[in-house]
């Protein structure tokens, strides 16, 4: 690591070094916005003495549910350098989930726009929740963006964040059926993006685009803050649209695109059948790619495909090498880890903490400098997957002769739809919750582009069978879009064991 690596340990660090850099320097593009580092710099400092002014302070937790968009940057970055921390919300929540969120992160305030701010207008009411509004119209009890920057230095009097300092926690689905805050500090995004810009060799001249949203952690992490330690520009797209994707790259001339598991099979099977691409791309960081069809998605993108594999609770994960093509059904070798940190540790164990030959499925266990600190006032989830240093992902894999690792499945229950993990037990209790269901299970059905359907089988109270159409509606109204089952099975009981839990393996098989 550089002498001057080794002062650049928190985001705003390597926000404040960039702007001295690469003052003039395109750091983001959107639509046909583009905002230079130093630009993005002054306006973050603008924000940050907006927050101090309305009384956020340091470890103070801010939402921010928004759009792609660039004020999402600002706020999270203004937030990081007064030592507040960004809770992202997934712009898919409603009621009772997105209640939780914001009452368990212990949230003083939220970022939003129009979209969503009837969403947020009863959690409110019932709380002490400022609601900071985007655009025209932010009514009674509502405070205007503008507001935050009105009369503000663009200067900033510096906090003294450490490297250790709680920057992020974003929200992700568990077993118990709860969503769990991942407590990520600014050394997680520092230096998971600097391991994320030497797996994928990017630099000042290139320019990394997402259409991913801000709310994950893989446009957080290996987008927005890749671009900032690779001194790079960031094309921030709204959305990924499989059919307006090659207009989007033809008119900004990325190097670089980075997508989540489900898009690049959409995005292959869209354009397996036309012309091979001739653009500016030269690889494309992603999961998903249809087993077998490597080489030729290379071929019809003109492009190095490097997968990746990682997690919310640490970015630092694995990704396929850039000395050797990307082996069929395999996420490659550990990241690579900045001095004086230690190596990324990647280990494959079975059940009783062994380390597996070769071919031998085991759990995936990874020791880095980006681990999370553990679950948000979670202290049992967190012993449970942090042990002696390493993290227990839940999740199963294989690895070659090599040490080449090959993603198996996830162990845990959960599902995968759209790029999301989905708890079946929040399902569950959800469907469990309506007046005639006795009990709920909901389990996978394996569907296209690596996602799964969501299947609920059902046991109805006594005489109390209502329709498979109320509870689609009944769960559409507590839970995100994208977690409610598409199908549906009628059962008088349940399978379960000695301890009365569900045996899932006899509903996958019947």
């Amino acid at each position: 690591m550089t002498a001057v690596a080794e002062c650049l340990r928190t985001i705003g660090d390597l926000i404040e070094s960039n702007a001295r850099r690469y003052e003039e320097k395109t750091y983001l593009l959107h639509g046909d916005q583009q905002i230079s580092f130093g630009a993005i710099h002054r306006l973050s400092n603008k924000l940050a003495n907006g927050f101090l002014r309305l009384g956020i302070r340091g470890n103070d937790k801010v939402c921010l549910m928004l759009s792609n968009r660039p004020e999402f940057l600002y706020c999270w970055f203004a937030l990081n350098k007064i030592g507040a921390v960004m809770v992202p919300v997934n712009t898919a929540f409603r009621g009772q989930e997105l209640s939780y969120i914001i009452r368990h992160a212990e949230a003083k305030a939220i970022v939003t726009e129009a979209l969503f701010r009837p969403a947020l207008l009863e959690i409110a009411r019932e709380s002490d929740l400022q609601i900071i509004h985007i655009g025209d119209g932010a009514g009674e009890g509502v405070l205007d963006y503008g507001c935050l920057l009105s009369g503000t230095a663009d200067t900033l009097t510096p906090f003294g964040i450490s490297e250790n300092d709680h920057a992020v926690y974003p929200y992700t689905s568990g077993t118990t059926g709860l969503p769990k805050g991942v407590m990520l500090s600014h050394r997680t995004y520092v230096q998971a993006a600097r391991a994320f810009v030497k797996a994928v060799g990017a630099g000042p001249a290139d320019r990394i685009m997402t259409p991913n949203p801000l709310f994950h952690i893989n446009a957080e992490c290996y987008s927005a803050m890749g671009s900032m330690a690779a001194g790079a520009s960031l094309v921030l797209l709204e959305r990924f649209s499989a059919s307006g994707l090659k207009g989007e790259v033809e008119r900004y001339a990325p190097t670089i695109l980075v997508l989540v598991l489900a898009s690049a099979s959409i995005l292959y099977k869209k354009y397996r059948d036309s012309a091979d691409w001739q653009t500016s791309l030269r690889k494309i960081v992603a999961g998903g790619v249809p087993k077998g069809e490597y080489r030729n998605f290379e071929r019809k993108f003109g492009v190095v495909l490097q997968n990746i594999y990682s997690m919310t609770e640490t970015p630092m994960g694995l990704m396929s090498p850039t000395d050797g093509p990307a082996r069929d059904g395999g996420v490659g070798f550990a990241m690579p880890a900045d001095d004086p940190y230690g190596p990324n540790l990647v280990r494959v164990v079975n059940e009783h903490g062994q380390d597996c030959a070769p071919g031998e499925i085991g759990e995936i266990i990874l020791k880095n400098a980006a681990l999370m600190d553990g679950y948000f006032k979670d202290p049992a989830a967190s012993q449970q997957a942090l042990r002696d240093g390493f993290l227990y992902t839940g999740d199963k894999v294989r690895t070659d002769a090599d040490g080449y690792v090959y993603f198996v499945g996830r162990g845990r229950d959960i599902l995968r739809k759209k790029g999301h993990n989905i708890s079946a037990a929040e399902v569950e209790a959800t469907l469990a919750a309506h007046p005639a269901v006795l009990e709920a299970a909901v389990i996978g059905i394996p569907a296209d582009y690596g996602d799964d359907e969501i299947k609920a089988f059902i046991v109805f109270r006594e005489n109390q069978r209502v329709d498979w159409k109320v509870l689609q509606d009944w769960c559409g109204e507590h839970l995100a879009e994208f977690k409610v089952p598409q199908v549906f099975d009628v059962a008088d009981a349940l399978p379960k064991n000695a301890m009365g839990r569900i045996m899932k393996n006899r509903l996958q098989n019947p």
